[in-house]
């Protein structure tokens, strides 16, 4: 029985520390799913684009009777002459960042790729290595129990597992549909970008790229979170050990639930971290 529990703890721990080797994880939204990418990026410029376009002239024409009327009250001036420029450099950088918006886009993605990346240089083994917890120290008490103390601890071992295995498919869940909704504010993108120019509607672009800063992190969150879990469950283990065996089984359990309830958040951190709506 003992040997049984053994398995399951080492494969706790696996588990545990092969997601930060998952190379999906220093992927950009671009080579995620080359497939899905060129997809949305023909919808994005054949579709919404055009659509885009439509938006800016619509809300340059709606400026430019804008300022004909203020001039018009104003019994005509220079006045109009410098709004009229200054609408002008709007609609122009607003065409270009349009034009520019796969590039912006690609560029806010590397960002957070970047993070992951040095994260991932952070060395963090020396604290989960075997200066830290040892399976046979951790062993030792369970294996001096008797057979229903160990069945008992086994069911509940298996438990956590079970909870680690859901907590491991929450994170890639919920990666992938960071992905799904990376790739649809991509495709849709030139809609938003469009409002630029106009001052009482700015803020839905602004609102848009806060949206895409917010997926893009959301995965780095998530990535720092499971990186975090393992240390915690190390640091359990070892000032539960010092006690006994059901201490220890209590925090590891506890830690478990933690981090599927620390999933669930990360969107939510993800959002206030780039102050999105």
């Amino acid at each position: 029985m003992d040997k049984a529990i053994r398995g399951i703890i080492e494969l706790i721990f696996k588990m545990i520390t092969s997601f930060s080797s998952d190379s999906k994880l220093t992927l950009s939204f671009t080579d995620y799913a080359p497939n899905v990418y060129k997809f949305v990026e023909s919808i994005m410029t054949t579709v919404t684009l055009p659509v885009g376009y439509s938006i800016l002239g619509l809300f340059f024409l709606l400026e430019m009777q804008r300022i004909a009327y203020k001039v018009e009250q104003m019994g005509g001036s220079q006045f109009g002459f410098q709004t009229t420029g200054m609408t002008l450099v709007k609609l122009v950088l607003c065409k270009i960042a349009m034009d520019s918006i796969s590039l912006i886009l690609k560029a806010i993605s590397e960002v957070s790729i970047f993070l992951v990346g040095e994260i991932a240089k952070v060395e963090f083994a020396s604290a989960v290595g075997q200066n830290t917890v040892s399976i046979d120290k951790l062993m030792e008490p369970i294996s001096k129990s008797g057979f229903f103390e160990q069945l008992v601890l086994f069911i509940i071992m298996l438990l956590v597992l079970i909870l680690t295995i859901i907590s491991t498919v929450i994170a890639h869940v919920l990666l992938l549909a960071r992905m799904i909704e990376l790739y649809v504010l991509f495709a849709f993108s030139p809609i938003p970008i469009a409002t630029m120019p106009n001052q009482e509607h700015s803020s839905i672009a602004k609102n848009f790229l806060k949206l895409f800063a917010s997926g893009c992190i959301h995965g780095t969150v998530i990535y720092l979170v499971m990186l975090m879990y393992p240390l915690f469950i190390a640091q359990g283990l070892l000032n539960a050990s010092q006690l006994d065996v059901w201490n220890t089984i209590g925090t590891v359990a506890g830690f478990s639930f933690l981090l599927i309830f620390a999933l669930m958040k990360t969107q939510q951190l993800s959002k206030a971290i780039v102050g999105a709506m």
